[in-house]
């Protein structure tokens, strides 16, 4: 029985250190080496391994060995209450982690966000249309894109419960996707320079590797590829600036005016020329406005732990 007074000596140096090493040893309740091992192998073993920690502080060893005499059952039931607890508190922290994700996500069902993916599917159909020079039929499906673009704004600003984060994102990558394969697909047919149309493009390249960055760093553990493409668990909010509206909305009218251009018979006109001058002046201003501006997203968490 002397060994055990120099392991209880040393489990009733520090309850940090007990508290530490019962996390460790639980596991060994599950183990299937152990399954065989009677009751008291098992708190042997964990006696054995507590006692190998290194003391935070000295005690007085003949208090030490006074405890074990007088109530040598205190150190098993010490053990048992503390792995309750241990148990408990495990549990605990699991329901919030989940109640958590399940706050941050939000029903993806809107009509904004319906409205956005009719635009993003128009976009390849107006694409071909321009290459098959059908003009007339890629104008009128044009319009209807814009209208789309239109309501769905008018829509999340007006009901609350229609606004959604990920329509933040969405809204205005169907922009971006629309204005690229225009502009490639009217770039081919020599409505646009090629060089106006690497500009818009490696900006918008830019901004999407800007985003996939913006969800690694706000994705909290365990970092999975199935939650890190799931549009539902939301970690973060892009804010557009006022430039890259601006340029959007420029970017949207050359490619109108441009496509109207073989209908209404005015390809090379200077005021063309022009409206390519000022896409490229807003695509160069709007960029650098992402990389200096502050405040051009922010992520959720963040916001949720700063608020009392």
């Amino acid at each position: 029985m002397m060994w055990h007074f120099r392991f209880i000596q040393k489990l009733f140096i520090s309850n940090k250190v007990c508290n530490v090493t019962l996390a460790r040893c639980l596991h060994g309740l599950r183990s299937p080496q152990r399954a065989g091992f009677s009751r008291h192998a098992q708190v042997t073993g964990f006696l054995r391994q507590i006692a190998s920690q290194p003391p935070d502080k000295k005690v007085d060893q003949h208090e030490s060995t006074q405890r074990w005499k007088s109530n040598p059952k205190a150190v098993v039931v010490k053990f048992e209450e503390s792995k309750a607890k241990l148990y408990e508190t495990r549990e605990k922290v699991k329901e919030r982690v989940e109640e958590t994700v399940k706050e941050m996500k939000e029903n993806i069902l809107t009509v904004p966000n319906v409205l956005t993916t009719i635009r993003i599917v128009l976009s390849p159909v107006i694409g071909y249309l321009v290459l098959d020079t059908s003009y007339g039929v890629a104008i009128i499906l044009l319009g209807v894109a814009g209208v789309t673009d239109v309501l769905d704004g008018y829509i999340a600003r007006t009901f609350a419960n229609q606004t959604s984060v990920l329509g933040s994102f969405l809204d205005p990558l169907a922009d971006k996707l629309l204005v690229s394969i225009l502009v490639i697909s009217m770039t081919m047919m020599h409505l646009i320079p090629l060089p106006l149309t690497a500009l818009i493009l490696a900006r918008d390249a830019a901004l999407v590797a800007g985003g996939f960055y913006v969800r690694y760093i706000s994705l909290p553990p365990p970092l999975t590829l199935k939650r890190y493409f799931d549009v539902r668990h939301v970690t973060a909010q892009l804010q557009p600036t006022v430039l890259s509206k601006v340029n959007t909305a420029v970017q949207l009218s050359l490619v109108a005016f441009s496509l109207g251009a073989p209908v209404f018979h005015y390809i090379d006109h200077p005021y063309l020329h022009a409206l390519w001058y000022l896409t490229a002046a807003t695509t160069v201003l709007s960029g650098l406005g992402y990389i200096f501006q502050k405040d051009t997203f922010r992520i959720l968490s963040q916001q949720k732990n700063k608020s009392p």
